[in-house]
């Protein structure tokens, strides 16, 4: 008889030991996971957006006829991309001034989604990068325009 109630002491601190290791790993589990949500990590893809993105004078656009058009733009135009906020400059018209707008960007189903910070329009590109060229077509009429990587921010 007390090597029954031995046994059974025995199975039931193991078994409590097991519930408990339980509880605690998915405690751990599920903290963690709240704090990654917490936390804006970005992604591969936005990694490989950031920096400064250069459309100069003789820039390469295409439009939805998907005809190469090599032309002489009016301005210059940089994209700066860093931290879920893209800033498009164009160069003022006889000027070395530039102006600037100013977006927050997500990536949504391979597009690129940017909303203007003082509006809630959303403008929506499919892009792709390829040897430090990024090409962004405009969804709405699929008119395309090719930048090219300048340097990193900072």
């Amino acid at each position: 008889m007390e090597k029954l109630n031995r046994k059974i002491v025995i199975y039931t601190i193991i078994i409590i030991i097991l519930i408990l290791t339980i509880i605690a790993i998915l405690f751990l589990k599920f903290t963690h996971k709240d704090n990654n949500n917490d936390i804006n990590i970005p992604n591969e893809e936005q990694n490989e957006l950031e920096g400064y993105w250069n459309r100069n004078s003789e820039g390469e656009s295409y439009g939805s006829d998907k005809q190469k058009y090599s032309f002489a733009f009016a301005s210059i135009q940089y994209l700066s991309i860093n931290d879920n906020t893209l800033k498009r400059c164009t160069q003022k018209e006889n000027s070395e001034e530039y102006e600037c707008d100013d977006y927050t960007y997500k990536i949504e189903n391979n597009n690129l989604v940017l909303t203007e910070k003082n509006n809630k329009n959303n403008i929506t590109y499919t892009y792709e990068i390829k040897d430090n060229i990024l090409v962004l077509s405009e969804t709405i009429d699929d008119f395309t325009t090719i930048y090219k990587y300048t340097r990193a921010n900072g």
